[in-house]
């Protein structure tokens, strides 16, 4: 009515798009990984009519609040201080808890003293601060950056909107450019270079380590797409607008924010140890953006590009302690450390190693996300140990593991002894329950431990008031029939044994689908039909397993809410293939339960599935990626579309390098196999000639997942 004032949202419904490899957390505030957010910004206050300058602080806390405090301490102090500890690596504590008492608001210390992470919210001037080198005691204290973690995130408008960013595992590695005798060459710099070069390239990153010309650099930058770049050299910063600042790369020719603005794809990380580039001037930076809509300085140009995380050295720094600094922050990143973990244990280590001697430590302002991950998970095993105290601690564990399934990048023993050590931690603490023990059997299942899955679903089912959902059951079924396959495969003489499992699973899916049969329920009829098939020897009981495969694949591509149809599509109408194929049906015939597409509109369908998962912005998980390909695989089977086999090959070759666990991957190798049992029995030319392709794309696949995982 016209007396309510309420304002009146309305919000189209949406749902939340949950990210591959996404990770949930406990709500409790006292978390080890908790990250204090304090947002600084300069502001002009209004005392009885006279303007000053001075520092607004916001910080967040525990409680439902966030709490302001304003701070006039003058600019000029704070400059000057500055300058003492920037020239020549100079540095005391002293120096720096008179920082603290300066640049802290009085309300806020004790709070910085509780030595928590904190996540610094800057704008271009109050970047300009040095709240790396913040120490809160004189005596026997260390820097709140060494203590505990410490990362920046840049508050700026100007910024790109639509962020090309790269997945190929590239990596772009400047160090000491031929300045040809404008400068002094930097030996440590080139040490730096090479030592980047090859931790990279151990870990599985194609490097280009890059020196010559300025042009020949320009050209390598910008004629590849790199995940990381890292630039070691003279860095240059002038205050004046006028002269030329940036990376020297030859007499007199800089790498500049002008280059940087116009790079069309964006890294993931960037580095840049060179000195000065990451000093920040407020007003410098607004004048330059007014102008030229360019940064001031290279650090705060990248971040404006959209790279995830960024290093840039602030002031001049050792030359070796720059070198271990470098060191230790790529061992803990690539070993599966978040960003903020391997920014604060290279501060560590260079501060205990030359024992506060110099402030490099201090001298890099890291931006970006403090959980921005380079790798998906710890590469050199399982190290973090688990003490829960409630269940639900376990369920969010082995619930964010289950989604790392999504991810390559990590062996499968790297999750199994995730696994054991979050099994081991729940029995010791007592706390196991049915969740627990059904999302085991799930990940169990998901690594292609049909063995262990089955064990531990077969507990949950047969144990007294145990509570587990509707999916147990249905997953209960599913790695049954997979472990009968999986054990025929090892041994021909299992084939009874496997039979009688076969069998016994799909009389349980019988009354599942008789309570309710849902979309998944008859997926799973389908595929243990076409998993029977493999068992069988005779070819008139494969044709009869395949026409039941196909008649409940019908079923579930017809059922609402279906969310893999396009996976069901492409089953239903390859286990159709094999029956046109064999000679049992014809495209377009009427079957005793159903008219069968036309052949002519089995590939409009499976090309309009292809054209909408095109036009999607981006995948939301393993599944959604993999069905392009399965479509790409499907028209092939049909002998329709454009895509060879080798086509196929670098389309699995593509996602597997961004997504999927070796247990994901297998399964897909596993529907090739079944299809390779499927048509090599068959007399049709073209079955033949498909089957053998197939068992070669087989081969290829199988290397993929040893390259990938």
């Amino acid at each position: 009515g016209e007396e309510s004032q309420a304002l009146n949202v309305s919000l189209d419904d949406r749902n939340i798009k949950r990210l591959m490899g996404a990770r949930e957390r406990m709500p409790i505030e006292n978390t080890d990984e908790w990250w204090t957010r304090i947002t600084v910004r300069q502001k002009e206050f209004d005392e009885n009519g006279f303007v000053s300058k001075g520092l607004q602080f916001n910080i967040s806390t525990s409680g439902a609040r966030e709490e302001e405090r304003t701070l006039l301490t003058a600019k000029e102090i704070i400059d000057e201080l500055l300058r003492d500890i920037s020239t020549d690596n100079r540095w005391s504590p002293e120096l720096a808890k008179t920082i603290f008492e300066l640049l802290i608001p009085n309300d806020f210390k004790e709070q910085l003293k509780k030595q928590n992470n904190i996540n610094w919210i800057v704008d271009p001037h109050t970047a300009s601060y040095p709240w790396e080198l913040l120490q809160d005691e004189a005596v026997n204290a260390h820097p709140l950056a060494v203590n505990s973690g410490m990362i920046r995130q840049l508050s700026t408008q100007d910024y790109r909107v639509n962020i090309n960013q790269v997945t190929e595992q590239t990596a772009f590695v400047l160090a000491d450019p031929d300045l040809q005798g404008f400068l002094f060459q930097l030996p440590a710099a080139k040490l730096e270079g090479e030592l980047v070069g090859s931790v990279l390239s151990a870990a599985g990153f194609l490097v280009n380590s890059v020196s010559g010309t300025p042009g020949q650099i320009i050209k390598e930058l910008f004629s590849k797409s790199y995940k990381i770049m890292h630039l070691a050299g003279h860095g240059v910063f002038y205050d004046d607008p006028s002269k030329s600042s940036g990376m020297l790369i030859g007499n007199d020719i800089y790498l500049s924010t002008k280059e940087i603005c116009q790079m069309s794809t964006v890294p993931e990380l960037v580095f840049v140890n060179c000195c000065y580039l990451g000093k920040m001037d407020g007003a410098l930076e607004a004048y330059t953006t007014g102008r030229y809509r360019l940064a001031a300085n290279i650090g705060t140009q990248l971040i404006r590009n959209g790279v995830k995380a960024v290093i840039v050295a602030g002031w001049a720094v050792d030359d070796q302690a720059a070198h271990d600094f470098t060191e230790v922050f790529y061992t803990e990143l690539l070993g599966g450390c978040n960003f903020g973990e391997a920014v604060q244990a290279a501060r560590k280590h260079i501060y205990d190693k030359y024992s506060g001697r110099n402030n490099t430590w201090g001298a890099y302002q890291c931006y970006g996300d403090p959980f921005y991950k380079l790798v998906p998970e710890r590469k050199y095993g399982n190290s973090k140990k688990y003490n829960f105290i409630i269940a639900r601690e376990a369920e969010i564990e082995l619930g964010n593991l289950a989604n790392r399934l999504e991810l390559s990048g990590v062996g499968d023993e790297v999750h199994k002894a995730t696994l054991q050590a979050i099994s081991e931690a729940v029995d010791q603490a007592r706390i196991r329950n049915g969740r627990i023990t059904e999302l085991e059997a799930m990940i169990y299942a998901g690594l292609r431990d049909f063995d262990n899955s089955v064990a531990k679903y077969a507990g949950l089912i047969n144990e007294e008031n145990a509570v587990f959902s509707f999916a147990a059951l249905e997953q209960y079924c599913s790695v049954r029939i997979r472990q009968a396959v999986q054990a025929f495969r090892a041994d021909q003489g299992k084939r009874s044994d496997s039979l009688d499992t076969a069998h016994r699973v799909i009389k349980d899916l019988e009354v599942l689908c008789s309570y309710s049969p849902t979309a998944e329920r008859l997926n799973m009829s389908g595929g243990t039909y076409r998993r029977l098939a493999s068992l069988l020897d005779k070819a008139e009981e494969k044709m009869q397993a395949y026409e039941q495969a196909a008649a409940y694949y019908r079923q579930a591509y017809e059922r609402p809410n279906n969310p893999h149809k396009v996976h069901t599509l492409c089953s239903w109408l390859n286990m159709e293939n094999v029956l046109v194929l064999a000679g049992q049906r014809k495209w377009g015939e009427q079957t005793p339960a159903y008219k069968l597409w036309t052949l002519a509109k089995v590939e409009k369908e499976l090309n309009a599935q292809l054209e909408q998962l095109l036009l999607q912005s981006g995948a939301e998980n393993y599944w959604s990626m993999i069905a392009a390909v399965n479509l790409k695989s499907s028209l092939y089977l049909m002998g329709k579309g454009n895509s060879s086999i080798e086509d196929i090959r670098q389309a699995y070759t593509q996602v597997w390098s961004n997504a999927g666990a070796k247990g994901k991957k297998m399964m897909e190798i596993e529907l090739c196999e079944l299809m390779i049992d499927a048509l090599q029995g068959l007399p049709a030319v073209r079955a033949k000639k498909v089957a053998a392709e197939l068992i070669w794309l087989r081969t290829e696949l199988v290397k993929l997942v040893d390259e990938t995982k």
